[in-house]
C-alpha cells in the first residue's frame, strides 16, 4: 500500500530558539509511506515512511524543517468483507532539523542543522472507495532526539521535540 497524507500539526513540547522558548507550536506537516502487510490473517506488516514538517511562525521570524525518515512494525485489521480498516503502528528512525530562524530584533539568527533520532507512534483508521483506492485519517507523534550539546534545554544534554499531527490522505492498494 502506498500513502499519501497531509495536515495540520502541533509541537508539543518546548522549542527553544536563542534565549526563548516556544511552545504550542503549530505547522503543516506532510507524508510518504509504504506499508507491506505480510501477515494479512493477522493483520502484521512494516512500512518505510518520510515525515516533512514546514514551519513558519511570528511573521516568518521563526522558520524550520523537521524530517523523519523511519521504518515502522504495522498492527492492522484487514477485514475482505468491509470497507474500514484501523491500523497502529511504532517506528523508529532518523530526524533532522534545519533552523532557519531570523530574530534580527533580539540579535539571534540561525542557519543550524542537526541529525537525530525519532521515535513514531501512530494510529489511524481508512476507508476503501474501490479495489485499490482509499482515504484514511490518522494521527502520528513522533518524539525527535536530538544530542547537541550546543543546545541545550534547562542543562539537559539531550534535546528533544515532540510533535503531534493530525493527516489525511489517500491510500493506493497493490
Amino acid at each position: 500500500m502506498l500513502k499519501f497524507s497531509g495536515g495540520v500539526s502541533l509541537i508539543t513540547s518546548d522549542l527553544q530558539v536563542g534565549d526563548d522558548a516556544h511552545e504550542h507550536l503549530p505547522g503543516l506537516e506532510y507524508m510518504l509511506e509504504f506499508e507491506d502487510i505480510f501477515d494479512k490473517g493477522r493483520g502484521r506488516g512494516r512500512g518505510v515512511g518520510f515525515i516533512f514538517k514546514g514551519s513558519r511562525y511570528r511573521d516568518g521570524y521563526l522558520r524550520f524543517n523537521l524530517y523523519h525518515f523511519g521504518l515502522n512494525r504495522v498492527w492492522c485489521n484487514m477485514p475482505s468483507s468491509s470497507h474500514w480498516r484501523w491500523e497502529l503502528a511504532l517506528g523508529g528512525g532518523a530526524s533532522y532539523l534545519h533552523d532557519k530562524s531570523d530574530f534580527s530584533s533580539f540579535y539571534y539568527y540561525a542557519d543550524d542543522s542537526k541529525f537525530g533520532l525519532g521515535v513514531l507512534l501512530k494510529a489511524g483508521i481508512e476507508s476503501r472507495l474501490s479495489k485499490h483506492v482509499g482515504l484514511g485519517l490518522e494521527a502520528n507523534t513522533i518524539y525527535h532526539i536530538f544530542f547537541d550539546s550546543n543546545s541545550k534545554v534547562e542543562d539537559k544534554p539531550i534535546n528533544g521535540i515532540v510533535s503531534t499531527d493530525l493527516m489525511l490522505g489517500l491510500r493506493f492498494y497493490f
